[in-house]
């Protein structure tokens, strides 16, 4: 397993998978947002989004359902995934964008290529996860 990614136990099954995302100020912060919602729009019966600032609360929902739930924070300050264990809910898997080559910095510095690369590193950790 790559340093990149954070997995836990393997589930039975699952319906979906529910992108739990920081959506910070900075760049990375919204990238989450940003590749998530690109995610969910392009395999909708796969994904789905929730930013991290409606509460963990909106995930209750999500473990009932047997969905995957993925934690993307932007950076290693891991404030999606704090939301998450204030709220006893355990994560599937935890992907950090600084830790897939994304360097934080200004709010304005979104780059399409970014997003592709989110994009991927989350397609290519659910593909790991159903191994």
């Amino acid at each position: 397993m790559s340093e990149t990614v954070e997995q836990n136990e393997k589930p039975s099954k699952f319906i979906s998978t529910v992108l739990f995302t920081c959506s910070g100020i900075s760049n990375t912060g919204k990238l989450t947002d940003i590749a998530a919602k690109t995610l969910s729009f392009r395999k909708p019966g796969l994904f789905r989004t929730i930013p991290a600032q409606k509460g963990a609360e909106s995930l209750e929902d999500a473990k009932k359902e047997g969905e995957l739930i993925f934690v993307v924070d932007g950076c290693e300050e891991h404030c999606a995934k704090k939301k998450l264990e204030v709220a006893r809910i355990e994560a599937d898997m935890q992907v950090v964008l600084t830790q897939i080559g994304i360097q934080k910095t200004n709010p304005s510095d979104i780059k399409s290529e970014h997003i592709e690369l989110v994009v991927s590193a989350l397609n290519n950790a659910v593909k790991c996860i159903q191994k």
